[in-house]
């Protein structure tokens, strides 16, 4: 087994906590590599009509990008909003295949824990908006130059483990256009 296959005991300490990462991470990069389809599928992008001026080219190159490594139908989501309240909802920024990815950008070990804090409720929001969509995971970029995977790993696991929101995610890392690798945390 791999360093980080599931049942294998990994135990890192993060922030005072020793935490088992070995029991909840799994690499399946190779599971992702196996089943893609490069460049098939289409990209969508929803009109943001609440927020015109925003500028959301991070989020449509990301979305080609996880079209032509890996393929499948990606849309890039608008920001839901309440006519009620007139305030927005939390929305990730993909729906990838009727999956919910939020893409994030950390540049250090506490801004990747806020970040995945915050996707979680973006992605819990949006799934109990839309019962066709399920959880999916992040698309976590340009994150290794400032964090070492073992952090990321142990980050990932203690902020799920605290959440405790969903079964299964699954976290794609990546640098500039290059695969890094995709993580699958298990509750």
């Amino acid at each position: 087994m791999g360093k980080y296959d599931i049942g294998e005991p990994v135990w890192v300490t993060i922030r005072g906590i020793r935490v088992n990462v070995g029991a909840k991470i799994q690499d399946v990069t190779q599971e992702y590599l196996d089943n893609a389809s490069p460049g098939i599928g289409e990209v969508i992008v929803e009109p943001d009509i609440h927020h015109p001026n925003e500028d959301r080219t991070d989020d449509i190159k990301n979305a080609y990008w996880l079209r032509d490594t890996f393929g499948g139908n990606i849309t890039v989501l608008n920001v839901d909003h309440s006519e009620e309240t007139n305030r927005d909802l939390q929305t990730p920024d993909y729906s990838w295949d009727n999956r919910l990815f939020e893409r994030k950008t950390p540049t250090s070990q506490n801004a990747l824990d806020k970040h995945i804090q915050s996707g979680v409720h973006q992605i819990n929001d949006k799934k109990s908006r839309s019962s066709d969509l399920q959880e999916g995971g992040f698309l976590l970029c340009n994150i290794t130059k400032h964090i070492d995977l073992d952090t990321i790993h142990a980050t990932i696991a203690n902020r799920l483990r605290l959440q405790n929101q969903f079964y299964q995610l699954d976290i794609i890392l990546k640098e500039g256009n290059k695969l890094i690798q995709v993580l699958r945390w298990h509750k």
